[in-house]
């Protein structure tokens, strides 16, 4: 099987917990990037329904910078 690199944004509290997975796994010598594709092949192996569990999380997150934003704007000037 090929490998494709492909950067990605993830919040600092799921880095934090990724990391430390990292670190209970250095008898395996496994690097962070090892670990993430184990992790998306475990999830992606389960029963889960996987559109629906991405679009449960996504949701409340794109939620979330709406607000985020429209507090943002609702101090803006307006002509």
């Amino acid at each position: 099987m090929s490998n494709t690199e492909f950067g990605v944004s993830i919040a600092d509290e799921l880095l934090e917990e990724l990391d430390e997975l990292t670190e209970e796994c250095v008898d395996l010598q496994a690097s962070r990037s090892e670990v993430v594709e184990a992790i998306l092949t475990a999830y992606f192996q389960s029963d889960v329904d996987h559109k629906a569990r991405v679009r449960k999380l996504i949701i409340p997150a794109e939620k979330r910078l709406f607000e985020e934003f429209s507090f943002r704007c609702s101090g803006c000037n307006r002509f």
